[in-house]
């Protein structure tokens, strides 16, 4: 077979072809394989092939008499073409990375003997390699050429244009300690999106997709320190990531308080915060009256007696056995209780009706009235007087709570005494007599 370049002449010679008879009066060479065409018709053809592949020709003579005859040998003739280039890599770079180009995959029907790439603005060749690893790059654009020669000196190039950008900061706010339960919200969504293809929020340890906005909420995360990976990908194709570490603790203790936080003045503070809870072990309660920094109780249960009228601001902290630490605080309202004189109050006569009156004018500060039968709980009413008719004869005992806008719950018990109406003294009719005679 024979090797040539596209557009290389290739020199066939049919000169030793004969004729017993007399003289050989036409040749024809045809290429057999691809074209069906004849490519020379002289003795000593001389021809070429201007694209590439595997070529069959074939030399057929004739005498004068039209005769002919075909020679069995048939001639193969490849032509090479110039390379085919590939190249592999990205060229949309950030400006502290390198530029790598792999044009290594590069093919041809023959070898490659070289390869050279040049930066076209300077005229700089940059590499011989296969592989181009260039770092002196500016921001922009900037076009390259590679250039691409078989052994048979047929050359291929390629422009491309490499784009440099700096690799900017992403900011993501709620990066921050947790305590489980917690809902983590991380959000990289505070700066310019206008060059952002797209955002990726991925677990570091599992590989895990967790998010594909500008934000993402994590929920459940489990005590310990979590490894989340931020890509972003702008316009260009450029691959940003940021490393982000969110540390979940312990939950510290649940405060749960019970009791009332308004009191009168006569009675004693009680709040109850054994139901608080915890994940480990409850260590400490500590109770502290702000306006004076004492600490007033270590027990669960506060009992304490020296607030003075007014607001008076506690403050519990409840600890447990890893040292973590809940506070809550509170403020005590503390009243002077009122005295409650009800108008109405006196002996009745069954069939009357009852009119108990609460005696309270100014009712601003008063949330509810409730009159209720103390023997039975029923509820009488729920005004600042009432009516009551139809009482048996007897003594009734009558309570009235009076409730504040605090909570503060005030009652008196009264009671009322019903007698059965007097018997009327007998009186005779003045015309009626009696006389005692004797006949």
């Amino acid at each position: 077979s024979i090797s040539v370049a596209i557009n290389q002449n290739v020199s066939l010679d049919g000169s030793q072809s004969y004729n017993e008879d007399g003289v050989i009066d036409r040749y024809e060479w045809r290429e057999v394989a691809s074209l069906d065409q004849v490519v020379s018709e002289d003795q000593i053809a001389e021809f070429s092939f201007p694209d590439p592949g595997n070529y069959q020709v074939v030399l057929t003579v004739w005498d004068a008499l039209g005769l002919s005859r075909k020679s069995s040998d048939v001639v193969d003739i490849i032509v090479h073409g110039p390379p085919q280039i590939s190249m592999e890599g990205s060229t949309a770079i950030w400006s502290d990375e390198p530029l790598v180009l792999d044009a290594s995959h590069s093919t041809d029907s023959s070898t490659i003997e070289s390869y050279q790439w040049v930066r076209l603005d300077t005229g700089q060749i940059v590499g011989n390699e296969a592989v181009l690893s260039y770092a002196e790059l500016g921001l922009g654009d900037l076009d390259f050429q590679l250039t691409v020669t078989n052994d048979y000196g047929l050359s291929s190039s390629k422009t491309i244009t490499v784009n440099v950008a700096d690799r900017p900061d992403i900011p993501v706010d709620g990066v921050d300690d947790y305590v489980e339960g917690d809902v983590v919200t991380l959000d990289a969504g505070s700066g310019d999106e206008s060059g952002i293809s797209s955002f990726e929020w991925i677990d570091a340890d599992s590989g895990e997709v967790l998010g594909t906005g500008s934000s993402v909420s994590l929920v459940g995360l489990s005590v310990g320190e979590h490894s989340i990976t931020l890509k972003m990908v702008d316009d260009y194709g450029r691959v940003n990531r940021k490393s982000l570490l969110i540390s979940v603790l312990h939950a510290p203790p649940q405060i749960s308080i019970e009791g009332s936080t308004a009191i009168w003045s006569d009675e004693s503070l009680v709040l109850d915060a054994s139901h608080s809870t915890d994940f480990s072990t409850i260590e400490s309660y500590q109770w502290v009256r702000l306006d004076t920094g004492q600490t007033v109780g270590n027990e669960p249960v506060l009992s304490y007696s020296d607030a003075d009228l007014g607001n008076v601001d506690f403050k519990l902290t409840v600890t447990n056995s890893y040292g973590l630490s809940s506070s809550r605080t509170f403020t005590v309202n503390v009243a002077v209780r009122p005295d409650i004189l009800i108008d109405g109050v006196e002996d009745y006569i069954e069939g009357d009706i009852v009119t108990l009156d609460s005696g309270v004018s100014d009712q601003s500060g008063v949330s509810s009235f409730e009159w209720v039968v103390a023997d039975s709980g029923d509820v009488l009413g729920t005004d600042s007087s009432i009516a009551l008719e139809g009482l048996a004869a007897g003594n009734h005992s009558v309570i009235l709570k009076i409730t504040d806008l605090h909570g503060r719950v005030n009652e008196k018990t009264v009671t009322i005494n019903v007698e059965e109406p007097p018997t009327p003294d007998a009186v005779l009719p003045e015309s009626l007599y009696a006389y005692a005679y004797t006949r």
